[in-house]
């Protein structure tokens, strides 16, 4: 095992039973305090809308604020509030759009944002363009 590349013993490790069951720091922080813990897998944050409406908020909160705690304090809740249900409906789309094209295999970059441009056919369909 000495000659074992660096993937090849992170492969082994994370394969072996024990290593399999134990949980992360923050797994049992949570499940200590009666919460349950759901890791979501590794995936490109493109792929989480969420993502996109926290950057909503932290753009609206960089164009309200004077960055005093106070102020800061008064224009974060505003900033969330900002986001439209429409913007969020906006995100999840997007956010489905990277996952075909993730699924058809494109690769991330130039190629798949020519995938997700959309072209809107009638004002509640949207079709990916090809």
């Amino acid at each position: 095992r000495q000659k074992m590349k660096l993937e090849e013993m992170r492969y082994a490790i994370s394969t072996h039973p024990d290593f399999k069951e134990e949980k992360t720091k923050l797994q049992r922080f949570l499940e200590q305090r009666g919460h349950t813990c759901i890791m979501l897998p590794k995936f490109h944050c493109e792929l989480n809308p969420i993502e996109r409406c926290w950057g909503h908020a932290k753009r609206y909160t960089r164009a309200h604020t004077n960055y005093t705690l106070p102020k800061l304090r008064k224009i974060i809740p505003e900033a969330m509030d900002a986001i439209s249900p429409e913007t969020i409906q906006k995100y999840f789309r997007k956010a489905k759009h990277y996952m075909f094209g993730y699924l058809e295999g494109h690769k991330a970059g130039s190629d798949i944002e020519k995938l997700i441009k959309t072209v809107y056919k009638s004002h509640r369909r949207v079709t990916l363009a090809v």
